[in-house]
């Protein structure tokens, strides 16, 4: 299904569905099938007040962690592991990435319980497998869990289709000096110590130029930035840089030889 209506919470948050799934839960040995909301915002189950009080009398041992059903036995409550604590950002909806140059997806944002509050943060990005030569760039983002953009580059020559729900990385709590600017002076400082060979620069004032002439030069300097970050999978003529497994065909020219083999 997905086509269900998001949830609204009591604080105007809004939690994106998408769908619905019949799971089984079996308390004190009894066994019960209920409908549950699938959603990518927030991570493992959460029973409401209504199924609860459904089961009869309950009552809760906060000192230690545990909750009775009626004279059931008493049921430790599972704690979050770190591991699980961690939010990631996904595509929001399907977006169409321009040829050769950067593209502003909708995001959102994950969390383990509808109760935690935003944060400001630093996506991290990871590897787009789904998409070849694809990347993500490494964003400040707002205290917000939607309604927020990130830059992805296409370096391909054709446009690409990002997929809802495909997955751009974590998102690390950051603290904000000031305006922000400290953390854009950190990744700033990253790209220009970065070194650049001779081919490495070429291939990227190349693809600096063929960007479309209404980017801005904030939007410039975020694709340069990716490109440096990300010059490992530049072809820079008969041989890629860091990487040997890639073949390009190069239909502007119509030479269809491989990069390397």
């Amino acid at each position: 299904m997905s086509d269900i209506a998001p949830i609204k919470m009591a604080n105007d948050d809004v939690i994106a569905i998408d769908g619905i799934a019949t799971v089984e839960i079996k308390l004190n040995g009894t066994s019960t099938e209920i409908d549950v909301y699938v959603t990518r915002d927030i991570s493992g189950l959460i029973l409401g007040i209504d199924w609860m009080t459904k089961q009869g009398p309950f009552t809760f041992d906060f000192p230690n962690d545990r909750v009775r059903f009626g004279e059931g036995k008493w049921l430790a409550l599972v704690k979050e592991e770190k591991s699980r604590m961690l939010r990631r950002c996904y595509v929001d909806r399907d977006t169409v990435l321009s040829p050769t140059g950067q593209t502003e997806v909708d995001v959102r944002i994950t969390r383990k319980g509808i109760t935690e509050l935003p944060y400001a943060g630093v996506l991290e990005p990871e590897v787009i497998s789904a998409l070849p030569r694809v990347y993500a760039g490494r964003s400040l983002l707002p205290a917000k869990f939607s309604d927020i953009k990130v830059p992805v580059l296409n370096t391909n020559g054709t446009s690409q289709v990002l997929e809802k729900g495909t997955e751009l990385g974590i998102v690390e709590p950051v603290e904000l000096l000031d305006d922000g600017s400290a953390v854009a002076d950190v990744v700033n400082k990253e790209v220009t110590e970065c070194e650049l060979s001779e081919l490495e620069t070429e291939v990227i004032e190349k693809m600096m130029a063929s960007l479309p002439a209404e980017l801005n030069d904030e939007q410039r300097a975020k694709v340069r930035a990716l490109l440096v970050r990300h010059k490992g999978v530049l072809s820079t003529g008969d041989h890629d840089i860091g990487r040997t497994d890639l073949v390009e065909h190069r239909i502007d020219t119509g030479d269809a030889r491989p990069i390397r083999q």
